[in-house]
């Protein structure tokens, strides 16, 4: 019955397609963009028609569209957003939609789905196209879409989903089908011939409707489009999501729609439809709203009539259209192979030239007429002028229409820039020539016009404008440096590959030699984009538009085999180390699969073995570069060299890093975690702990697995104090926390902080600083430092006019190498890259610019005129999607930015002495250089959604317009003193503004989200004739409500007649939570800059109007170093209370002799000054005096550093009623953290020990004069260790005897955990009382999240006291504050990581106790064996921790002759006296002792707990031992042989007979053979290292073959050993090395190989001594992708056990190189072939202006020999300024140390950080 229903439904609906009915239809069509603002603002463009379609059978409908009338409008809407836009519509001009056309609606895709005629213009299809899609919904084509229920009813509510081709693309479709209720009902027509109450019409019944009413929903899911409709070009990145540059993760798109149909299904009309689509725009990642553009379409039925004069054929010529798809048009023609079906290629043939980008012509059809292109010539001339002009004078306000865009002059200027270059990009390459032609012509008049105009050529990217740049390259029209500026973001902005192969020819022809500068620039980032274009799956889709370029795309295979080899060429031909760097570079910019096997070669050493080339391969492997398929490979490449033991650990960092910006597994961050035990290298262990630090605390979702893993892993890690090998210090990183670590030399510019702070203080900076993110950059230096000041000595020796110097010194640097000493690297945004090398062609500049400088002593330069530019445009975004309605909306993002410098120079260098001896380097004293002229800085931060409408050749506008100036003209005097003790850096700035009725703007930042109507196609903001109904969007209803706050710059404080204000909504943007987070995270003051709210708001510095003078600005920073007087030691409180009274006026002598009362130790001062009037009256200074002592209390015996600090405000200005100076004093008290021992502590009665007990002073002056009596605060704190953490670490050793070999092991253990501060006052100012409210809100409202206060009122009314209790978990304190009328308790309150740094602490980290911390104890140096459970110390002094067990270890296993003799042992980590077992055997004496918990058996027998003693008898009954027993201590005693003492603790004691047994021995006691050099062997004899293997020593001996060991901590250790043990690492016995037949693994022409037979290897740690030839071996071999697992696992070793199953993919034959022999490879750089590569010397280092030398010796490596691993140390230091330093040290500084101690007295004396050589090897091993 269901099938027979179906049928006549289906019958019936053939039957209704061929009556001849007509339907009228009123249509109307919308689409607009907005903001949803307190009143949602929309611009929309819109149509309305009346529709006309005649069915003439199931598949032949005609459309017929008349009375077509279009309009735009922008405006604020009703609050609730309800109200429709109020379009004002008129007749439309253009007549071409209303021509008849014909649909075909049950075709698909491919076939002919539309006749329209022949002439229609792409827009006006489209237009067609959205108002067929309408109709065409499952239910009207498709009658079986909508089925009967089980009854055979129609009225029950159904839904279904299917595919379908739509405007989109192929796309998923739900529907859901139900009646209809009777609101939903529309009107009925005017007219209904279907109507079952209508007379017979023409149809006869047979076309009469059923009167019901269904109600049909659809919505599209875009997630599910094939060949979706979309266009993309991005630049560099989005700044929304770094990962992924993509837009679809800022553009959400949706579309559903409401049909109300009459009758039955199979005989379905439609009533009335609305469709709508609404696209949300979040670009820049604004917080508040999003921008939104929204389309809709209604259609409602007004009648259906019998077709008049019945069915008539179009007669006009048509045209198919072959997809239902929305389209856009290519100027260019079809490529080869797959090309998109909603693209119409429409290029001729016979045009070749390159293709204009006009992305509003690709949606409407329209062509370029000539009108159209002299209208972009004067447009581009009148923005470049405009631009020009601004740029030269100072900044004001803009006043010109339209009123309410607001904005600076200065942001016009940047915004014309960026309508000059979006224009030339629609221009073909002779009209650019053309313009160039007229701008030449008027350079006379406006040479800065022209100049612009190639910066904008260049931030174009067409094609046709590279070309023409890179025309004028090739002529020498533009200067190196003006190329090599060009090229460095360049590829950022290329819209086009069109230019690609020429642009790669140019670079390919450039000579290092030649044209150095312009090859560091265009090399590298030419590579980049040619990736972006061409090479990278993953860019390509949205580095530009790529479908559109049709056969102009770029052939990725071609510019491969054409770029790759010259390359590769130059990297083994050149005898150039920066050469060769620069084209490694270039390889890995490329980003192709085929430079991996280049950079591989590099990477491993085999095409040189100089360091930095190979740094730069290693690094360019980096997930930044290359595709995320490529990992694996990469994997295989990087990871043996980062694990390799003998590789330099430099090389290794910088292996690391790359594996980590690949975001590895959880696996990989778990071994790195275990191989931080496993290091001998201090570096490698530093660097992997701080680099599962650095994982921990990141917070980016995507890399979750992995900082989960982190923080599981880092208590059971190897801990480092915080040291310049922290894995974050090394680099400003590319804005993603997985690349926070790097290669060492990366830091230099922190490691010359160090003469300047106090250790714990730098190394506090070194921590943080080091870890600056700046978004999207990332900069690296690296090279040899010390060596690079040969050149900077040059360079003074340049300036001093010494040529005869300067040449000996250039001969001998040269003799020894040409190459350069110190490498820059920097990327900004993925596309723009820097490389510069200290080559000679840049040091001859550099000198040249020295020579200029001083001509002679103290003498003046010329002046000279500088004018610098330059315009790029950083972000750039350009997204086209479709709407339902035929139109287009086209989202552009961008950034113009531009930054000018016009300004008269002067510049003179004055000497310290007047001595002209040649002899010496110039003796520097002062740089004095002055500018006067005009700086700017203008950026913009702009999103412009447009929706074109073509029917007006109007834009409608909805933008988020961003604007930040800074505009200064000014006379700036800069000078420099270089020299110590005393370096200070002066400034003077005079303003220089014109006169002004106006207030002229300073500092801009201004936003503006408005919604306007353009009168172009491309409206430009920068032309105040460009837009109308320009309004902006509203938080408040109007405008009185904005907040508005003027804040005047007070002139009696600074003589200034400036004032700041703000005019906005309510809500600011930037808010104190954002200003604390800046101060914490630079990188989110930069990500504020770079993404604008979307609300309203002008903040801008203002010079006010008026007569007042212009104002010499003073500022500088000054540091002092001063030796203190006297020999008074530091003492706390004492010194608190000892201010130096200093003055703002004081001169440099006269501070200097202040300075030196502080202390009598190296005096700091640092300290900033500000002088507002150029004269005397309006002085400011803060300054900060530090000192630090270090010495030994002989009542603790313990070394401890003590600090006095103070930190003085200072003023001097008549008309303020503060205080003229204020002072805060502090005395501290830190000891060195060496521990006390266990009876030491016994015997204290204090609670606290004093080694872990800290006091600190402090006092606050405040008055006319510094003084004691002028105290008004005083305070004292003591920091303790509490009792329960001393009481935790003391259990971690039940001895209490603490030998730390490296005190990270102890710091990681101790924070000060318990605080107890009292402060007494008297009554402050009103000035420092405010200040201490302000305090009081920042800490509760920041550092206090649950705070309680309670009113008491207590008996001392100024005095406070604190109590503070930290947690041993975590870094949380609970905080008691008892004050005179209240008392505060606040919980859980975050201790700042600052305090743990400065207190020498690197962090509480003690919540998680590992039992795998690097702990060991005294020596008893007996030779005899103590064992606990969770260490051993060996008989050789050996001293190992292991993991505490119950699994029975083997102890000592003595074999000699016919004597064997053992000892086991186990005992639970717990250790209670149940838990203890031992057993001792002798098989020779057939004799056994075992002890098991208090039990004790001999031979069997059990030991009454009544007997003391128990003779040991052999089997003949013979007495050969005796077993005694002493309370809880059992001693078993083989006379002769070997003794275990079980001692009452449960520690072990194992001694033997050494005159019998020495060298006889194995297990966990070692050999007993008297050296300890080879006590830790496995019984597989491998070596295993005391500092980090020592669980895994203890686990090899664990005794398996009788009690397999099932406990769950022991199988991750059992599982290393059984790892460690298949292949030795190093130090293997002969007997390991030799003999091993296995399948090799070679690399034969790109492909993986393995023997199809067995030939000689090497095992792992083990090294050929020769080989031979083996001669015709077949291999079986695998391309990439293909090879299979155990080969790619087999790699590292180089062979594989059996051979692979797999089918290979081709078989070879040649020669293979097998080993000769195989030796044990040593790791020990102390070897005896390396013994001649080290020796004692003094390391010299120079810190900031200062050089030093150590007073003591430390192991160095010779120059000939490469550092493989260093110790860090901490050595007295003797420190002169540079020039006053004697030769011998100045002459160190190249090889960085001297073979002998200065004997000259030292200008000053510190404490120096170096590093100690621990492995040295020979360039050829």
């Amino acid at each position: 019955m269901r099938t027979f229903v179906l049928l006549l439904a289906v019958l019936g609906a053939v039957r209704a397609l061929q009556a001849p009915v007509e339907y009228e239809y009123k249509y109307e069509a919308r689409v607009g963009s907005g903001i949803q603002a307190a009143r949602p603002q929309f611009a929309g463009t819109g149509l309305r028609a009346t529709v006309k379609v005649t069915v003439r059978d199931a598949n032949d409908v005609d459309f017929e569209v008349s009375e077509v009338e279009v309009g735009e409008r922008s405006q604020a809407l009703a609050e609730d957003g309800h109200a429709p836009l109020d379009i004002p519509y008129k007749a439309a001009k253009d007549k071409t939609l209303e021509q008849t056309f014909t649909a075909h609606p049950l075709k698909k895709d491919g076939d002919t789905v539309l006749d329209v005629p022949a002439d229609d213009l792409l827009w006006v299809t489209n237009v067609r196209r959205g108002i067929v899609n309408f109709f065409r919904i499952a239910p009207l084509i498709d009658p079986s879409s909508v089925r009967p229920s089980q009854s055979g009813d129609y009225a029950d509510p159904q839904s279904f989903s299917r595919d379908e081709d739509t405007y989109a693309g192929r796309c998923q479709v739900g529907y859901s089908v139900s009646k209809a209720s009777p609101h939903d009902i529309p009107d009925e027509p005017t007219e209904d011939i279907q109507s079952m109450k209508a007379r017979k019409g023409p149809g006869g019944r047979q076309i009469q409707l059923e009167d019901d009413y269904y109600r049909v929903q659809l919505s599209l899911d875009h997630s599910t489009c094939k060949d979706r409709v979309a266009l993309l070009q991005t630049g560099a990145t989005n700044l929304t999501n770094a990962t992924d540059s993509s837009f679809r993760d800022v553009a959400v798109r949706s579309m559903i729609g409401q049909y109300v149909l009459k009758g039955s299904p199979g005989k379905f009309r439609m009533e009335s439809g609305l469709v709508e689509a609404e696209f949300l725009i979040d670009p820049f990642g604004v917080n508040s709203d999003k921008m939104i553009t929204i389309s809709n379409q209604t259609m409602d039925l007004i009648a259906a009539r019998p077709v008049p004069g019945g069915l008539k054929q179009n007669p006009q010529p048509t045209k198919a259209i072959k997809t239902w798809a929305q389209q856009v048009q290519s100027p260019n023609q079809q490529p080869q192979g797959y090309a998109p079906k909603w693209i119409e290629y429409v290029k001729d043939q016979s045009d070749s030239s390159y293709s204009p980008v006009f992305y509003e012509r690709l949606s409407s059809g329209f062509g370029i007429p000539d009108e159209f292109k002299q209208t972009v010539q004067k447009r581009v001339q009148d923005a470049l002028q405009r631009a020009a002009k601004q740029l030269q004078v100072q900044n004001k306000d803009r006043t010109d229409k339209p009123e309410q865009y607001k904005g600076s002059e200065d942001g016009r200027a940047a915004q014309s820039l960026h309508e000059a270059h979006k224009l030339i990009r629609t221009m073909r390459k002779e009209d650019m020539e053309k313009l160039d032609k007229q701008l030449k012509q008027q350079a006379q008049q406006c040479q800065l016009c022209y100049d612009l105009f190639i910066e904008t050529l260049a931030v174009a990217g067409s094609g046709a404008s590279l070309d023409l740049l890179l025309d004028k390259v090739q002529s020498d029209e533009l200067s190196d440096n003006r190329t090599a500026s060009l090229f460095f973001s360049l590829a950022n902005n290329v819209q086009s590959p069109e230019a690609i192969d020429k642009i790669m020819q140019f670079a390919l022809s450039l000579d290092e030699d030649q044209k150095a500068l312009v090859s560091l620039l265009v090399k590298p980032n030419v590579a980049i984009m040619i990736r972006r274009l061409c090479i990278s799956e993953q860019e390509q889709r949205f580095s530009h538009m790529m479908p559109m370029f049709g056969d102009k795309q770029c052939d990725r295979q071609s510019v491969i085999n054409k770029y790759l080899p010259n390359l590769e060429q130059k990297i083994k031909s050149s005898s150039k180390m920066w050469v060769k760097i620069l084209n490694v570079l270039a390889v890995a910019d490329l980003g192709a699969r085929e430079s991996l096997d280049i950079l591989a070669q590099v990477a491993q050493g085999k095409i040189t073995d100089d360091l930095f080339v190979r740094y730069a391969a290693i690094h360019g492997m980096s997930a930044a570069t290359f595709d995320n398929c490529t990992q694996d490979q990469i994997f295989n490449i990087v990871q043996p060299i980062a694990e390799s033991q003998t590789e330099d650990f430099r090389v290794r960092q910088i292996a690391y890093d790359t594996l980590l910006s690949w975001r590895p597994n959880v696996t990989f961050i778990q071994r790195m975690a275990t191989s931080a035990w496993k290091e001998p290298s201090v570096q490698i262990q530093s660097y992997l702990y701080n680099a599962i630090d650095s994982l921990a605390v990141n917070d980016d979702a995507e890399f979750k697995p992995q900082s989960s893993a982190a923080r599981n892993l880092r208590s059971f890690t190897r801990q480092m104090i915080p040291s310049v090998h922290r894995a974050f210090t090394y680099k400003d990183s590319r804005y993603l926390d997985k690349e926070q670590v790097g290669a060492e030399g990366e830091i230099s510019w922190l490691t010359g902080l160090r003469s300047y702070f106090p250790r714990e203080i730098y190394g506090y900076l070194v921590a943080q600083l080091g870890r600056l993110r700046i978004p999207l950059i990332e900069t690296v230096t690296f090279g040899n430092i010390q060596s690079a000041n040969a050149y900077t000595r040059d360079i003074l020796s340049a300036m001093r006019g010494n040529p005869r110097h300067l040449a000996s010194h250039r001969r001998a640097r040269d003799a020894s190498s040409d190459e350069p000493d110190l490498y820059h690297y920097t990327k900004i945004f993925d596309s723009s890259e820097l490389f510069l090398p200290l080559t000679d062609e840049l040091y001859a500049k550099v000198q040249e610019t020295g020579q200029n400088l001083l001509r002679g002593s103290n003498s003046t330069g010329d002046e000279d005129q500088s004018l610098i530019y330059k315009y790029f445009n950083p972000v750039e975004i350009n997204l086209i999607l479709p709407t339902p309605t035929g139109l287009f909306t086209h989202t552009e993002v961008s950034s113009p930015t531009i930054v000018f410098m016009n300004l008269k120079t002067q510049a003179s260098v004055s000497s310290k002495s007047g001595s002209s001896d040649s002899s010496k380097l110039p003796q520097l004293g002062n740089i004095d250089v002055s500018a006067e002229g005009i700086v700017k800085a203008i950026t913009k931060a702009n999103t412009y959604t447009y929706v074109f409408a073509p029917w007006s050749n109007n834009t409608a506008v909805a933008a988020v317009d961003n604007e930040k100036s800074i505009s200064v003209p000014m006379k700036l005097r800069l000078a420099y003193d270089v020299q110590m003790p005393a370096q200070q850096l002066w400034a003077q700035i005079t303003p220089m503004f014109n006169q002004s009725s106006d207030s002229i703007p300073v500092v801009k930042v201004r936003n503006v989200p408005f919604t306007a109507i353009g009168k172009r196609p491309l409206p430009s903001a920068a032309n105040s004739e460009d837009f109308d109904d320009v309004d902006r969007a509203r938080w408040t209803y109007d405008d009185s409500q904005m907040l508005q706050r003027t804040l005047p710059i007070s002139a009696d404080a600074t003589g200034l007649n400036a004032e700041v204000k703000y005019v906005g909504e309510m809500e600011l943007p930037i808010n104190q939570p954002n200003i604390m987070r800046m101060m914490l995270e630079p990188s989110r003051l930069a990500s504020l800059l770079a993404s604008p709210s979307i609300k309203n708001y002008d903040l801008s510095l203002y010079r006010k109007p008026g007569d007042a003078q212009n104002k010499n600005i003073g500022l500088a920073l000054r540091h002092i170093m001063k030796k203190g007087s006297g020999s008074a030691q530091i003492q706390v409180p004492d010194d608190a209370h000892k201010p130096i009274d200093i003055s703002p006026d004081d001169s440099l002598d006269q501070r200097q002799q202040k300075l030196a009362q502080f202390s009598s130790e190296n005096n700091h001062e640092f300290s900033a000054h500000a002088n507002f009037t150029g004269g005397d009256d309006k002085l400011y200074e803060a300054a900060i005096f530090a000192a630090e002592q270090e010495r030994t209390e002989n009542s603790e015996k313990v070394k401890r550093v003590f600090y006095k600090i103070q930190a003085t405000l200072l003023e001097k200005n008549s008309k303020s009623d503060r205080k003229p100076k204020t002072c805060i004093l502090m005395a501290v008290d830190r000891p060195q953290l060496i521990p006390s021992k266990k009876d030491d502590h016994k015997s204290n009665s204090s609670p606290n020990p004093p080694f872990v007990q800290s006091k600190i002073a402090m006092d606050v002056f405040e008055g006319t004069n510094l003084k004691p009596d002028s105290s008004i605060a005083k305070s004292t704190a003591d920091l303790t260790v509490s009792d329960n953490r001393m009481k935790a670490i003391m259990e971690l050793d039940p001895n209490g005897d603490f030998y730390f070999s490296n005190s990270s092991e102890l710091y990681r253990l101790a924070v000060y955990d318990q605080m107890h501060l009292r402060l007494d006052w008297q009554t402050p100012s009103p000035q420092v009382k405010n200040a201490t409210l302000r305090l009081q809100d920042l800490m509760e409202g920041y550092m206090f999240p649950k705070i309680v206060k309670n009113r008491l009122d207590g008996n001392k009314p100024n005095q406070m006291d604190v109590m503070a209790d930290r947690s041993i978990a975590d870094d949380r304190a609970d905080v008691f504050v008892r004050l005179p009328k209240q008392t505060v308790h606040a919980e859980r309150v975050q201790i700042q990581p600052w305090f743990d740094y400065l207190t020498g602490f690197t962090g509480n980290i003690f919540g998680v106790y590992s039992s795998s911390s690097q702990k060991t104890f005294r020596s008893s140096g007996d030779g005899r064996c103590h064992i606990e459970k969770d260490r051993v110390q060996t008989s050789d002094g050996v001293k190992v921790e292991v993991h505490p067990t119950a699994c029975e270890v083997i102890a000592a296993d003595v074999q000699k002759g016919d004597e064997h003799l053992q000892v086991i042992h186990a005992q639970y980590p717990q250790a209670s006296s149940e838990d203890k077992f031992v057993r001792v055997t002798s098989a020779k004496d057939n004799a056994e002792v075992i002890i098991q918990g208090r039990s004790v058996r001999v031979n069997g027998k059990i030991l009454e707990d009544s007997d003391n003693e128990e003779d040991i008898k052999d089997s003949s009954g013979k007495v050969v031992g005796k077993v005694s027993r002493d309370n809880d201590k059992i001693d078993i005693d083989i006379t002769n042989k070997i003794r275990a003492t079980l001692e009452s603790d449960h520690s072990l004691i194992v001694t033997l007979d050494k005159n019998h047994f020495k060298a006889a021995a194995e297990g966990v006691c070692g050999n007993f053979n008297d050296s300890p050099d080879d006590d830790l062997r496995g019984p597989k004899k491998c070596p295993y290292d005391p500092k980090s293997q020592g669980e895994m020593f203890g686990a090899a001996w664990i005794k398996q073959d009788e009690l397999q060991c099932k406990e769950p901590d022991m199988q991750p250790i059992l599982e290393e050993v059984r790892d460690y043990q298949s292949h030795c690492p190093h130090d293997v016995g002969q007997q390991q090395c030799g003999g091993l037949q296995a399948y090799a693994i070679e690399d034969i022409d790109g492909q993986s190989c393995v023997t199809t037979d067995k030939e000689p290897v090497c095992q792992p740690g083990c090294q050929s001594s020769g080989t031979f030839v083996v001669p015709d071996v077949t291999f079986k071999c695998w391309s990439e992708g293909n090879v299979p697992l155990e080969v790619t696992e087999g790699k590292g070793q180089g062979y594989v056990l059996e051979e692979p199953a797999e089918k290979e993919d081709t078989m070879k034959t040649q020669n293979y190189n097998a080993p000769r022999d195989c030796t044990p490879a040593s790791l020990s750089a102390h070897a005896s072939s390396d013994n001649d590569c080290f020796e004692r010397g003094y390391p010299v280092s120079q810190e900031g202006p200062m050089v030093c030398i150590s007073s003591d010796p430390a192991d160095v490596c010779k120059p000939e020999c490469r550092v493989i691993d260093t110790q860090p140390r901490d050595l007295q230091g003797k420190c002169w300024n540079f020039p006053d330093a004697p030769q011998q040290v100045r002459d160190a500084l190249r090889k960085g140390y001297a073979s002998s101690p200065a004997s000259q007295s030292a200008e000053f004396e510190r404490r120096m950080a170096v590093h100690s050589a621990r492995l040295c090897s020979k360039p050829d091993q």
